[in-house]
């Protein structure tokens, strides 16, 4: 990656929201609070799991990053920065492993090897956090700009992952998750400008019925995720808000069109 593309994307990434799947794995660990930041970025998860009572090793193979993160952290004696490969990392005994959208950037000759690394620094009820590359994503498509960002990354397929993880546990979806991922759509849809198709009428009504319509049809939870998913990938990777907000109501769209009973009583 170039010095600009770096500091654009850590500019961008700074204070991006967290995933939840972090959010939920915290909950999970009692003591000791220990985590292993890989690939650490601007520091965002870091400053997250500070909050939350953990002591963070974190390291990055990019200097701006090391540089960026001791300059945020500098008063903080529970980070511990260095700059450092996947490979080369001394890793510490741990409770949480994080490794968010870094570990495809890991060759593929190391793999194993880092992998092995990884779990032997879990404690016996630590967890690992993190995201793998799959074929249809976009840094694995024709049209992912090696030269400006990283020459090469890591991707599996989904059996090529279940070959070497096992089948992943089955995600149940509660109605708290449910609300909370609609109230986000909700306040994106109504942050649409006066240039939007939407009738104020029909923003009204989706409004007021969006939760209760949709959480009676199993079918809205599954694409709701999906939805999630999709916003996620694309706004990480793009420094403009803007972009990330259109690819949103794109979306968004999708979720209307399929309620045809709003539709058809706007």
């Amino acid at each position: 990656m170039t010095s600009k593309e770096i500091v654009e994307y850590y500019d961008a990434t700074a204070d991006r929201d967290i995933r939840s799947d972090l959010k939920q794995a915290i909950k999970l660990i009692d003591e000791p609070k220990i985590a292993i930041d890989c690939g650490c970025g601007a520091g965002r998860d870091i400053e997250y799991l500070l909050a939350n009572g953990f002591v963070v090793h974190a390291f990055d193979i990019e200097e701006e990053s090391i540089l960026r993160c001791r300059d945020r952290f500098k008063d903080n004696a529970s980070v511990f920065l260095s700059q450092d490969s996947f490979n080369n990392f001394s890793y510490p005994l741990a409770s949480l492993v994080l490794a968010d959208a870094s570990l495809f950037f890991c060759p593929e000759s190391d793999f194993n090897e880092v992998w092995c690394k990884i779990k032997e620094s879990l404690t016996p009820e630590g967890i690992f956090v993190g995201s793998f590359l799959g074929p249809n994503d976009t840094m694995a498509g024709p049209e992912y700009s090696r030269e400006a960002f990283w020459l090469d990354v890591l991707v599996f397929t989904e059996v090529q992952l279940r070959l070497a993880f096992g089948d992943p546990p089955v995600k149940i979806r509660d109605k708290g998750w449910f609300n909370e991922k609609a109230a986000l759509l909700d306040a994106e849809l109504k942050s649409l400008d006066n240039a939007s198709s939407m009738s104020s009428k029909l923003k009204q009504r989706l409004s007021n019925r969006f939760i209760e319509r949709s959480a009676a049809a199993g079918i809205q939870l599954a694409l709701l995720e999906h939805l999630d998913e999709k916003v996620r990938k694309y706004a990480s990777f793009d420094v403009s808000r803007m972009t990330a907000i259109h690819i949103t109501n794109n979306l968004i769209f999708v979720v209307v069109r399929l309620m045809d009973d709003i539709y058809s009583t706007a």
